[in-house]
């Protein structure tokens, strides 16, 4: 082969290498480029949510499921039930559990009904194994409904004064 053969081979196969590091290094910045895009699929998104709602609400039931208890000679269930949220920002799924019974043949008590809340985050658990307690609020309703007692209220280590200041601190973590 002549040498000036050689060298036009060998200039084009040198232009064909650098068309295809051209057309490899084009690929690769579009791919980065197109990975950077965001992209959203609102019924994916809205599954997710439902499904960690979903989830949430399973851990509730079971979580509530605990509170059942069964009335004894000393007192007797009023009200039990419970309300649950899932923040998918902080991944919390956060139950409040209303508890409320009365004393039963207790003359010599002086309060006979306990109103209880309990705002747990469900996923987070202590130390015990039980779900992370956040607020609660308590209160002793005497027999004849005069000189009810806050015996305690607070969410997030702070202090309220009422049920209604109690609910007003718990309701961001019930979505509301």
């Amino acid at each position: 082969m002549k040498k000036e053969n050689q060298s036009v081979l060998i200039g084009v196969g040198i232009t064909a290498l650098v068309f295809i590091i051209i057309i490899i290094s084009i690929f690769s910045s579009n791919k980065g480029t197109l990975n950077n895009i965001p992209t959203t699929n609102n019924a994916t998104d809205s599954t997710v949510a439902s499904t960690s709602q979903s989830q949430c609400d399973t851990a509730t039931k079971n979580y509530f499921n605990t509170w059942q208890t069964k009335d004894n000679d000393s007192f007797k269930t009023v009200n039990l039930t419970y309300q649950n949220y899932y923040d998918s920002t902080n991944n919390g799924c956060y139950a409040l559990v209303n508890y409320n019974y009365n004393a039963k043949d207790n003359p010599d008590s002086s309060y006979s009904e306990k109103i209880t809340y309990s705002l747990v985050n469900v996923y987070q658990k202590d130390p015990y194994g039980n779900p992370e307690t956040i607020g609660s609020y308590s209160q002793s309703v005497s027999t004849f409904k005069i000189n009810n007692r806050l015996d305690t209220c607070s969410v997030s280590g702070q202090q309220c004064y009422s049920l209604d200041s109690f609910l007003s601190l718990v309701n961001p973590y019930l979505g509301k």
